[in-house]
């Protein structure tokens, strides 16, 4: 005698039927409904009813012993020609295969294999004319393939579901009624994502989990002390007051970026401020990528607004992470994300934007950045003192780095800027820990000269410091490539 049992370990995702209408199956055998402890003579059915309603589907059989109810969620259509649509229980233990609501096949899962284990019609004269070895043959490849199907209609429901957040977010007017800032480049304004990004919740708030939005408000405060780009989602306010607003995502340009902005016009930021705690909201992208570039959905990774935005042209920007984390722009362009938000004029423009597109036009505006270094009046930093051990090992130090992380930067010498070691004491006892010297990495980008501000330590043990150990350089300054060879 056969049994009902299904141990299927996916959770189910909500696609739900429009329908409200019971329906009894009459089964093509008799089938053991499988309460415990039920004596297996009379533990039998011969029918199924199942009631279709808007937000769940009831699954009800019964016999002498025993009835039994599940609410099963639909993970939609599994089989086009028979319109087959899957049904799972929340438990994960029961499921079946409709169609149409005429016909249903159950399920189990048996070791790593799902198998059919019953059919029934709404027909009581047509449920002897079917059977199991005939349904089996009717879905041999979803029974084979039955772990990649269900990955791949959760992934499908998973982006219905997010862009049904998208399009509600997307037409909602409340980033409309607030302050949008006047600037002489006209950046401020309402943006649209091209693709839906994930806002998250603290757990103050748990009336919209998880949502997906395409709409941002975006102010270019160029008045401020430092110019400020904020970025902001409907979600941005305080959870207990609306009209609070809350800084979600925020860029600055720092001297030298204002200094390209002034004259080439490539508006970028060096890094982002994001708020992040247990009151307000901030925002996040969330995206992976296996091995060969392709999206995974369901198995995410979040990274905040941070890094580097660029105008790609007016209405049009495109935010990465800090793209020098990877050894090149191929690779950037293979597993990197870039947000695209324009305005809505701009929509036919921005479609263009695909992640390729971005990342090309990304590696364009960075080299302007770079080319126009070379109108900068700094100068090297005054060399110190001379000590060739330490110089050796910081140019092996600097190459090192450079060709793991900075393989556009070709490292020419380093030398010592620091006036004398600076010695670090314990706060307490005031014994020394150890001791760092500024250094400075001379470098070629390009036909660009550029220098990078950098250390190295040495612990102390108590009677003699260690070795050297590597601090990392910071961003590169560039100066005219006459001075190239002053302290080399």
């Amino acid at each position: 005698m056969k049994k009902l049992l299904l141990l299927l370990a996916f959770g189910p995702l909500f696609l739900f039927q429009t329908l409200a209408q019971k329906t009894v199956f009459y089964l093509n055998e008799k089938m053991a409904v499988g309460c415990y402890g039920a004596n297996q003579m009379t533990d039998i059915t011969k029918k199924v009813t199942i009631t279709f309603e808007s937000e769940k589907t009831n699954l009800f059989f019964s016999s002498m012993n025993c009835k039994f109810s599940e609410d099963c969620t639909s993970y939609g259509v599994v089989n086009a020609s028979t319109g087959g649509v899957l049904y799972l229980n929340r438990d994960n233990d029961l499921g079946f295969i409709s169609e149409k609501n005429e016909k249903i096949i159950v399920l189990r899962k048996k070791g790593e294999q799902v198998e059919i284990i019953g059919v029934a019609s709404s027909d009581k004269d047509k449920a002897e004319g079917i059977s199991v070895a005939k349904e089996q043959e009717v879905y041999k490849n979803e029974l084979a393939n039955f772990k990649s199907m269900l990955d791949r209609l959760r992934n499908s429901a998973k982006m219905r579901k997010i862009n049904e957040f998208a399009v509600k977010d997307s037409t909602s007017t409340f980033l409309d009624s607030k302050e949008i800032l006047k600037d002489s480049r006209g950046m401020s304004g309402i943006y649209y994502s091209t693709f839906p990004i994930k806002v998250e919740f603290s757990l103050a708030n748990e009336t919209s989990p998880y949502p997906y939005v395409k709409k941002f408000l975006i102010n270019y405060d160029e008045k401020a002390k430092s110019p400020l780009l904020t970025i902001n989602t409907q979600y941005a306010y305080e959870t207990a007051d609306r009209a609070k607003f809350v800084k979600c995502a925020t860029f600055w340009l720092d001297s030298y970026w204002r200094n390209v902005l002034d004259k080439k016009g490539v508006f970028a930021s060096s890094e982002a401020d994001n708020v992040d705690n247990t009151k307000y909201e901030y925002t996040t992208h969330s995206e992976s990528k296996d091995l060969q570039g392709n999206s995974i959905y369901g198995k995410d990774w979040q990274t905040n607004f941070d890094g580097v935005i660029y105008e790609a042209e007016p209405g049009i920007l495109l935010i990465t992470g800090n793209f020098q984390t990877y050894s090149d722009y191929e690779k950037a362009k293979k597993y990197g994300v870039v947000v695209v938000l324009y305005k809505a004029e701009k929509a036919t423009q921005a479609a263009k934007y695909t992640n390729d597109v971005a990342w090309d036009k990304v590696k364009e505006l960075s080299q302007k950045i770079e080319a126009a270094g070379n109108a900068t009046t700094a100068t090297l930093p005054t060399e110190t003192f001379k000590d060739a051990q330490i110089t050796s090992e910081t140019t092996t130090f600097a190459k090192q780095e450079a060709a793991k992380n900075h393989p556009n930067e070709q490292v020419q010498y380093t030398y010592i800027a620091g006036k004398d070691w600076n010695i670090v004491r314990d706060k307490s006892s005031g014994a020394i820990i150890k001791r760092t010297l500024r250094i400075i990495v001379v470098v070629k980008i390009g036909a660009q000269c550029a220098f990078e501000n950098a250390s190295i330590t040495q612990a102390y043990d108590g009677s003699n410091y260690g070795r050297s150990v590597w601090g990392g350089s910071g961003a590169p300054v560039y100066f005219d490539c006459k001075q190239l060879n002053l302290y080399k």
